[in-house]
């Protein structure tokens, strides 16, 4: 089973997020589990215990920003994969400091998410 989690305090991007992620494992007949989170806070805390293989991850948050949140994620595990998902082009070079797999700016179109994920999935 895939372990998902993915976190945007934005509820609205979160719900597509999820949605989107949700039609991609069931097109493609995937055992996952996925798990939303609100505040990248919620899921610092939901690492500590439990780990993810693949993290969706805003970068714009409150108190710590989705680039902190990946290299905290990357320090705790070097094989899992990391998607960041944001309005804001200008963090695209520091977001590879955590090697995500790719950078999707918003809106995320559902097959820019699709191929990313197919990707992610693969390794």
């Amino acid at each position: 089973m895939i372990r998902i989690a993915i976190c945007d305090d934005m509820p609205d991007d979160l719900q597509n997020m999820t949605s989107l992620t949700d039609q991609f494992l069931a097109e493609n007949g995937l055992d996952a589990e996925l798990t939303e989170f609100s505040h990248p806070d919620a899921l610092l805390t939901a690492i500590e215990r439990d780990s993810f293989h693949l993290y969706i991850l805003d970068i714009v948050m409150p108190m710590v920003s989705g680039l902190e949140l990946g290299k905290e994620i990357r320090r705790l595990d070097s094989e899992a994969q990391i998607i960041y998902a944001t309005t804001e082009p200008q963090f695209a070079l520091q977001a590879y400091a955590a090697s995500p797999i790719n950078y999707l700016l918003k809106p995320v179109y559902r097959q820019q998410l699709f191929d990313t994920l197919k990707l992610a999935v693969s390794k």
